[in-house]
């Protein structure tokens, strides 16, 4: 019973993180209609921007908070960038431009993080906050898989809250449905598509991140 438990707070940990990478991915193609290979680089700069901050701010937990904070938004913004620049010109042409586009950026990515971080692997010590486990009758929990499983909880939440209970979420349903007539209706469109990329990459870059 108790390595049932072990495993299944682990398999949770695991699938929240799983959750977040498709998370992001899910709500840029429901709402854009593309397909975007890139998502895992965007998780990759999001683990790699967060080592390095947390070397810049120190290994403590005001160094971790301001860390989580920070790096999700630089990655998502030179994400926005990307889509401003590149692929929002895409959107009206063929499938096979925008898979293929942002298999380049995938790449392009790749090689951008073994030239800034090299080819070794990489590991950043545990908050101290979390160096300590949550004891519950017999039982020890490590405290950052449960902060894990309760972040992707809360990002979940968000994201549901966002798209059926705010008139932002009925105007990117709206622009993901009918994009002409969201456009006649006087909504900017191509900002609507900018914001939703920016954080479907927020949210993957979170996963990084954690």
């Amino acid at each position: 019973m108790e390595n049932l438990i072990y495993q299944s707070i682990s398999g949770l940990t695991t699938g929240m993180v799983y959750f977040l990478i498709a998370a992001g991915l899910t709500l840029i193609l429901g709402t854009l209609k593309v397909v975007n290979f890139a998502q895992g680089s965007i998780y990759m700069l999001g683990a790699y921007t967060t080592y390095s901050l947390m070397k810049a701010f120190g290994h403590t937990n005001a160094g971790f908070g301001v860390t989580l904070a920070i790096a999700p938004i630089a990655v998502a913004l030179f994400f926005c960038l990307l889509e401003i620049i590149l692929l929002r010109h895409f959107y009206e042409k063929a499938a096979l431009y925008v898979l293929l586009l942002t298999y380049g950026v995938l790449v392009s990515m790749y090689d951008v993080a073994r030239l800034v971080w090299g080819l070794m692997i990489l590991t950043a010590p545990m908050p101290p906050m979390f160096a300590r486990a949550l004891e519950f009758r017999s039982f020890l929990f490590p405290l950052y898989n449960i902060f894990l499983i309760v972040m992707g909880l809360s990002i979940a939440f968000l994201i549901w809250i966002l798209i059926h209970k705010t008139s932002c979420g009925k105007t990117i349903r709206a622009a993901s449905d009918d994009r002409e007539m969201t456009e006649v209706l006087g909504i900017n469109v191509p900002l609507v598509f900018t914001l939703v990329f920016g954080f479907g990459a927020w949210i993957s870059a979170i996963g990084g991140a954690l």
